[in-house]
């Protein structure tokens, strides 16, 4: 777990600052107002994946996981075939419709200008979600910590293709280009990671697709995904029906500064979503259990010190992307509050829906969603980004609250462990001692970042240390030390 953990976050790394060598360069290009179209069609293009692919993600990681956990390599193979197929097929009409509907939605958004914008990010619809199944197979194979390369791959090509078409452009059209040939990327480089993972991938095993049974697994889950990234993403869409394509501009920064915290958690999480259906059909509790608090301590103890450091940092962070930005501050803060409760809490949605109960999470996610709908809409208009934030971080709370009664009472068991409070403790004094680097003036925003975040680290990590760690923890830097020096001397 440790090993697939630390593959996937140093793909989430990667491609983090490749998302974020993007967002740098292209701001200071375009407009903050033309950024404000392009974060509206994206995000429409990001919600209709959840539709196109009808939970099939997540039937292709418990099928194909279950095929490779009894060792029939055909049965997994047929389960990644049948994934593949019907997610193809399903986000090509997808596109199509998103394409036709293009001037209708941008209307209701009162915001005409982003229609062509958004027939282009449709585009790339059917390759972000071939994408993200082939990578959810890979999952299920169990190679945990490869499916991040995929993001890194889409990422890398969005600099090199839409940097010098910004600047020969400088419009819609060449971040839809961009966007649309970065998912072509990403699908291409995603195959060939699923075909060295299964040598016989494209061998036709029509016996073992199973169909029906995933589809009956998946669709629930089609709704229940579709309902949750409904939550994450109301607060961007009503501001953009409320706003200014300014504050769109503004507030999808905010968000694609968080978006690096949350691959890192996804990628973290991935080395323990392939056993949760094993190791729940077993009956093994205690098993289920201890992996659910190593994996939520894991993604606090790595997200704190970079949340953290956006919160405290936020003027200077923000200033890095030109004027005008800074106004995103206390929406970036909110926001840092919320994805700081989600990693504490772990991925319990996962747990839930591998369990067998997928029907759960679609309750929860139904009901978090109306009363995020309900906020957005009561606050949006009088207080702007600040209550889209607001909206969206009172919606996670409640979300993630619920979830951890819910796994108490079906499994007996709950995510958190004591040393979650020493990395709490140890990023409360780290962010007073960056919070001292911020009254000092400097000549840069870029200084101040660097300055205030080695601050932020040095301090959470020597803390970290005097608070204590764990045998296990110990252990696992133990063993990755005497790796890298292995392969040290081996080079």
């Amino acid at each position: 777990m440790a090993r697939g953990a630390a593959r996937g976050a140093l793909g989430a790394l990667v491609a983090s600052v490749l998302a974020l060598a993007f967002q740098a360069i292209v701001r200071h290009i375009v407009s903050i107002e033309t950024m404000g179209l392009f974060t509206l069609a994206t995000t429409v293009v990001v919600l209709a994946q959840l539709p196109a692919l009808f939970g099939l993600e997540a039937g292709a990681v418990r099928y194909v996981s279950l095929g490779a956990a009894e060792g029939d390599e055909r049965r997994a193979r047929g389960a990644a075939q049948a994934a593949l197929v019907a997610g193809l097929v399903l986000s090509t009409a997808g596109a199509v419709a998103l394409f036709l509907l293009a001037p209708e939605i941008c209307a209701r958004f009162h915001k005409p200008e982003a229609t062509h914008m958004l027939r282009l990010a449709s585009l790339a619809l059917p390759l972000l979600c071939t994408s993200r199944v082939c990578a959810a197979c890979v999952l299920g194979f169990g190679l945990t910590g490869r499916s991040s390369t995929i993001t890194a791959a889409q990422n890398i090509t969005r600099l090199l293709v839409t940097v010098p078409l910004v600047l020969l452009l400088a419009d819609v059209t060449a971040l839809g280009f961009g966007f649309a040939i970065a998912g072509l990327a990403g699908t291409i480089f995603a195959i060939w990671l699923l075909r060295s993972v299964s040598p016989n991938i494209f061998s036709l095993a029509r016996d073992r697709w199973a169909l029906r049974s995933m589809i009956g697994f998946s669709w629930p889950q089609t709704l229940s995904q579709s309902l949750y990234l409904a939550t994450l993403w109301t607060d961007t869409l009503v501001l953009a029906h409320y706003g200014t394509s300014r504050q769109v501009g503004i507030y999808g920064l905010v968000v694609a500064l968080l978006a690096p915290v949350s691959q890192l958690t996804v990628s973290v999480s991935q080395a323990f979503t392939p056993r949760i259906a094993g190791t729940h059909a077993r009956g093994d509790s205690a098993g289920l259990a201890g992996m659910l608090q190593r994996v939520s301590y894991w993604n606090l103890a790595v997200a704190l010190p970079i949340l953290g450091s956006m919160a405290v940092l936020h003027h200077p962070l923000l200033a890095l992307f030109g004027r005008g930005y800074e106004a995103g501050g206390t929406p970036l803060i909110l926001l840092v509050i919320g994805q700081l409760v989600l990693n504490a809490a772990g991925p319990l949605t996962a747990v839930i829906n591998l369990s067998g109960h997928p029907r759960v999470t679609l309750f929860d996610n139904a009901l978090v969603f109306g009363a995020n709908l309900v906020l957005c809409v009561i606050l949006v208009p009088r207080y702007g980004m600040a209550g889209a934030a607001t909206s969206t971080l009172v919606a996670l709370c409640t979300v993630t609250l619920i979830q951890v009664g819910q796994v108490a009472r079906l499994f007996r068991i709950h995510p958190f462990r004591d040393d979650q409070l020493r990395c709490l403790a140890a990023g409360g004094l780290a962010a007073v001692a960056a919070a001292a680097i911020t009254l000092l003036r400097w000549p840069s925003p870029l200084l101040e970042v660097v300055a205030g975040g080695a601050v932020f680290l040095t301090v959470y990590a020597l803390a970290i240390a005097a608070l204590g760690v764990r045998d296990e923890t110990r252990e696992l830097v133990g063993r990755a030390r005497d790796r890298v020096l292995r392969r040290g001397s081996t080079w």
